[in-house]
């Protein structure tokens, strides 16, 4: 089994929330910190999400490219994916896979560009579900 650290990050902080609610769940410092520590603790690999991109309220890629700058172990970055630039640029900066959820299931078109560019072993479709139900948008 394969144990994976999640980092969450909202309006710059390191963050947990219940089913995306906004104020729910905790605060747990800087994200990039976070990260560092999950690594010392031999964390073998992360899962990093922007939850700010995630809900369409802006967006963390600079937390999350400090992350990436920062660990030397892979990282998964998902949340507000919606665009072969936005996928392509977390590549570049060093992601070792993207997650996508939105997008797969809104346009598929754009899951197909990404595949073709960096490889579908780069990609993972996330779907969250809510009462039975494929919910998108950060859980909106």
């Amino acid at each position: 089994m394969l144990v994976i650290p999640a980092v969450d990050i909202k309006q710059g902080r390191c963050v947990q929330l219940v089913e995306g609610k906004t104020n729910t769940g905790g605060e747990y410092g800087d994200p990039v910190e976070a990260t560092i520590n999950w690594e010392a603790q031999g964390a073998p690999y992360l899962h990093v999400v922007d939850l700010d991109a995630a809900m369409g309220e802006g967006d963390n890629l600079n937390k999350v490219s400090e992350i990436l700058a920062n660990v030397t172990i892979g990282v998964e970055v998902g949340g507000g994916i919606r665009s072969v630039e936005r996928g392509c640029e977390l590549i570049g900066n060093g992601a070792d896979k993207i997650i996508l959820g939105t997008v797969a299931m809104k346009n598929p078109e754009v899951l197909q560009e990404l595949i073709e560019l960096v490889g579908s072993s780069r990609i993972i479709i996330a779907l969250d579900a809510r009462a039975g139900k494929v919910v998108v948008k950060g859980w909106k």
